[in-house]
């Protein structure tokens, strides 16, 4: 799924400001980037505060969360499956520019979310 949401810069500051929508940046997180498991729009509480204050912008996130939507993405360079493929492939990958992912590797509940490069910077739109 496709949608504009939230990229943090600097999540320390940036969470204290979210309020109830901070439980979507869990502390589980891994990647290149403080994305959130859900798209988050500038309605939401706190992140109009967030881009006003440069602590992040609203960015265009991929949502993935199946793993065969996922290698379709990436394909040729992810096995599904396969936590260390993954991992490879968006760390190698030619269009992805950031990325992260919640939850536990081959869980039914986790979440990818990629920014590939190029994706417009969706702030003041």
């Amino acid at each position: 799924m496709k949608a504009k949401t939230l990229m943090l810069y600097k999540a320390e500051k940036a969470l204290d400001l979210l309020g109830d929508v901070v439980g979507f940046f869990r502390e589980d997180m891994e990647g290149t980037a403080w994305l959130p498991l859900v798209p988050l729009g500038l309605e939401d509480p706190g992140v109009a505060e967030v881009t006003q204050q440069g602590l992040g912008e609203m960015v265009e996130a991929y949502f993935y969360y199946d793993a065969r939507e996922l290698a379709e993405a990436l394909d040729p360079l992810y096995e599904t499956g396969d936590w260390a493929s993954f991992k490879l492939a968006v760390a190698t990958h030619p269009k992805v520019a950031h990325w992260a992912h919640y939850g536990v590797y081959g869980d039914p509940n986790e979440t990818w979310v990629i920014i590939f490069k190029g994706s417009a910077s969706c702030q003041g739109s």
